[in-house]
């Protein structure tokens, strides 16, 4: 993963890097395009009680695992990993928080929506992306939040979205 990484994030594009900073600032930005196109309804109050659990079940897992983040383990290695330095990487690396809070949303939208799911979920994908490029998760790290979330959200999204 590690080599794969430093290539990664060797010759970012402008557009990469705006993905980057989108989706460090609000992972669910990455929706907004499709939303906005089909006019789907405003889902940020079960986007918050879904987030209300899920966060610190991934806070727990993370210092759990405490796994290093990328550029750390790189240079032990004498990999190069280039890190865009931003306030939002400063626990351990796994899982992702920003790629399971854009599936955690990517899964209320395509239950909603489930005619655009493979839009949404290619969506999701790119939080877990911009992350990678950005050189402070591995793919695992992204993958682990994905699997994760859609664990959680088959367990509660009965009583997130009120039904019996």
């Amino acid at each position: 993963e590690l080599q794969g990484m430093s290539k990664a994030t060797e010759n970012l594009t402008s557009n990469q890097i705006d993905l980057i900073m989108m989706v460090d600032e609000d992972p669910n930005n990455v929706f907004e395009k499709l939303i906005n196109k089909h006019g789907f309804a405003d889902h940020t109050e079960e986007f918050k009680k879904a987030w209300a659990i899920t966060k610190p079940i991934v806070m727990n897992l993370k210092w759990k695992f405490n796994r290093p983040r990328p550029y750390q383990l790189a240079e032990v290695y004498g990999i190069k990993i280039k890190v865009i330095e931003t306030d939002t990487h400063q626990t351990p690396s796994y899982p992702s928080g920003h790629a399971a809070w854009g599936a955690m949303m990517g899964y209320i939208l395509a239950e909603h929506y489930p005619e655009h799911s493979s839009e949404i979920f290619n969506l999701i994908s790119l939080a877990g992306e911009a992350r990678t490029l950005q050189g402070v998760h591995y793919p695992s790290d992204s993958d682990a939040a994905m699997v994760l979330t859609g664990a959680l959200w088959q367990d509660i999204k009965h009583s997130i979205l009120g039904e019996t």
